[in-house]
């Protein structure tokens, strides 16, 4: 965890949260004013200073902005359903960068480098180091992916498996069976079998035979 890794102090009652149903991303979350960072299965607790909390806050706003006008994007037809969601990114990161400087500060950097989405916040700036300038990447102004076609059949587990990963980044159980037309224990045994993925014993949950 990030108390771990960045020497932060973590709450010495160490509070935990159950997570959001669906809501398992790795990374920070504000909730009613406490830092707490998840770590797949729960929320756990982390005492920083009011000035850094308000740091990371003002970031995960701007992470969970940008993340949902990128995964609306593929599956979004029509440029004017997505201004809404542009809008938002813009405003957060003007109140943001008016308030802490541009993302990629040193500040902002201690403060928020160990969340998992660090990197695509460092891409939504473009920096000239040489000109010392710092300009908004084209999310904030048009769209930069296209509208995707969404699969509805896969030929096999391991195509079914392609396909969730580019989709959501994981094994979703529930994708991998309606692509294959059939219950997904049945492909997740396939899989199994050709050491495509494993039952993770700490979780319960499927990963691929690549993951850390």
């Amino acid at each position: 965890l990030y108390a771990e890794r960045a020497g932060v102090k973590a709450d010495s009652a160490i509070e935990t949260r159950e997570i959001a149903p669906g809501d398992n991303r790795l990374g920070f979350r504000v909730v009613d004013g406490r830092l707490f960072e998840c770590d797949g299965e729960k929320l756990v607790a982390i005492d920083v200073p009011a000035t850094k909390l308000a740091r990371i806050e003002g970031l995960v706003g701007i992470r969970d902005a940008a993340r949902a006008l990128v995964e609306a994007q593929p599956i979004t037809e029509s440029d004017a359903d997505l201004v809404p969601l542009r809008e938002r990114l813009n405003s957060l990161y003007d109140a943001f960068s008016k308030q802490f400087g541009c993302i990629s500060g040193k500040a902002n950097r201690a403060a928020f480098r160990q969340d998992a989405d660090w990197p695509m916040l460092l891409s939504l700036e473009d920096v000239d180091e040489e000109k010392g300038t710092v300009e908004k990447a084209d999310l904030f102004t048009r769209r930069t992916v296209g509208v995707t076609a969404r699969l509805e059949r896969a030929d096999s587990a391991a195509e079914a498996l392609l396909v969730v990963l580019a989709e959501s980044g994981s094994i979703d159980e529930g994708r991998l069976g309606e692509l294959l037309d059939r219950p997904s224990v049945e492909g997740l045994q396939e899989l199994g079998e050709v050491g495509a993925g494993f039952r993770v014993p700490a979780t319960g949950r499927w990963g691929t035979a690549g993951a850390d």
